[in-house]
């Protein structure tokens, strides 16, 4: 084989074969147009089926990732859906959800303040077009339960 198939397989660099191939430490031709091929032996062929093996549960341990992950996927798009679905019917029921605008001739209520409060200049409850949601006073007068 070539230089570059037994540095490969000897786990080395081309240099080094050609090197052993020179100290005749490994069995060599040279053919007419002046390239060296090496004979490898027994011993790495051992190597070579180690690591085919070592491959071969490479790609059978990658395929089953793969089909991890496919099945995976497949779970995360029929959730996309089931969400895609729930959005919808929501989406569809805002009308019904929103509140009804009642028209009242009535002002905005003032702002509502505990009985030792008073208005001490803040502008809230004289404030043209102030518009501010009620406080809930019971909550915040009532003591705790116990």
């Amino acid at each position: 084989m070539d230089l570059k198939d037994a540095a490969e397989i000897l786990d080395t660099t081309t240099e080094a074969v050609r090197k052993r191939a020179k100290r005749r430490t490994l069995p060599s031709t040279t053919e007419e147009n002046g390239r060296l091929y090496v004979r490898v032996d027994g011993q790495v062929d051992a190597r070579v089926d180690a690591r085919v093996d070592g491959e071969a549960r490479l790609v059978e341990r990658m395929a089953s990732e793969i089909d991890h992950l496919r099945e995976q996927l497949k779970e995360e798009r029929e959730a996309n859906r089931e969400n895609r679905r729930i959005i919808i019917g929501l989406v569809q029921r805002v009308p019904e959800l929103e509140p009804t605008k009642v028209s009242s001739s009535e002002p905005p209520e003032s702002p509502v303040m505990s009985s030792g409060e008073t208005d001490k200049g803040n502008g809230l409850a004289g404030a043209a077009g102030a518009h501010t949601a009620p406080l809930l006073v019971t909550a915040v007068l009532r003591p705790p339960v116990v």
